[in-house]
């Protein structure tokens, strides 16, 4: 959002291949910034029993639309179990998000992908993946390794989250 002419003009800006998945799978990171403060989602695009998978800009605005399962990812959260729906985060950090985005082969490289991602996003930023319980390592990835690891290192960088780039690296050496 700038302001011209005291006009607030809201835009976005989509680029890539979002509107079509060609069958693959997407993980994703969501930004939230205020300021110099930031939250962080990670997520994945298809269905837990893989039945489906949606393009990432179809996911992306599932989130915004705050529908379906969906719906307490990002805008709403049960604080005490009460089924009481309360913000997530301040309404200033959705004014500036960004989402970036990779396409992954199949469902257990981005499974692998997300669980890398969460682990160690969550030693770089300290609590701020506002989605998941991220303090266990990721599985095992039979095959395609080393490219999916390639793959988060570069989603990473999109991301602007460079500093979480050694810590893939650690992980990579630490596995094999």
């Amino acid at each position: 959002m700038k302001m011209v002419n005291e006009i607030e003009i809201i835009t976005a800006s989509f680029q890539g291949n979002g509107l079509f998945n060609e069958g693959k799978r997407c993980v994703y990171i969501i930004n939230f910034n205020r300021e110099n403060d930031k939250y962080y989602y990670v997520g994945k695009t298809g269905t837990t029993n893989q039945t489906g998978v949606n393009p990432p800009f179809k996911r992306l605005a599932a989130h915004l639309m705050a529908q379906g399962k969906t719906k307490s990812c990002i805008f709403n959260k049960d604080k005490n179990g009460s089924g009481e729906k309360k913000p997530l985060l301040e309404r200033e950090y959705y004014r500036n998000m960004k989402f970036t985005a990779i396409y992954l082969e199949d469902n257990a490289a981005a499974s692998f992908a997300e669980q890398l991602l969460c682990y160690v996003l969550n030693e770089v930023v300290h609590g701020k993946i506002i989605n998941k319980e991220c303090s266990r390592e990721p599985g095992k990835l039979e095959k395609s390794k080393d490219e999916v690891i390639l793959k988060v290192v570069e989603l990473l960088k999109a991301a602007e989250l460079e500093g979480a780039i050694p810590l893939v690296f650690n992980f990579k050496t630490k596995k094999q």
